[in-house]
This record gives C-alpha cells, sequence and structure tokens, in this order.
C-alpha cells in the first residue's frame, strides 16, 4: 500500500480511518510504556513494526505530516 497522500476522501471513510489511526497510536504507547518495565518478545517486537507501517500509511491517507 501506498504512503503517498490520496487526493480526496469521503468524510466517513476519514473518520474510520482516523478512529483506527487512535487506536493503533493507543496500542503503541502502551506497547512503549510496557518495554520500559519488560523486554518486548520476538512477536510484540514484530506486532509493533507493523502497527507503525499501518500508522504511517493510515497519516498520509488522512494527510497528515510528522514525525511519527
Amino acid at each position: 500500500m501506498s504512503t503517498k497522500p490520496q487526493p480526496s476522501i469521503d468524510a466517513e471513510r476519514a473518520k474510520k480511518l482516523a478512529v483506527e489511526l487512535s487506536g493503533l497510536l493507543r496500542q503503541q504507547l502502551e506497547a512503549l510504556e510496557d518495554s520500559a518495565y519488560i523486554l518486548m518478545d520476538e512477536e510484540k517486537v514484530e506486532a509493533y513494526e507493523q502497527r507503525s507501517k499501518r500508522i504511517a500509511e493510515l497519516k498520509a491517507m488522512l494527510g497528515h505530516r510528522s514525525c511519527f
């Protein structure tokens, strides 16, 4: 899936993408908080990396630019 911004998306689709993005960001934060106390195993690292990729895709679709 391309991370280039989409020309336009309807409001309903944008809302669904924003909800997904919010959930993924919350999961990433929880994973980072947990890793401060317990080292992530390989499965958790893979899940974290997959969420990071999806976050980048969603942000591109929604036209967000940032360091995340």
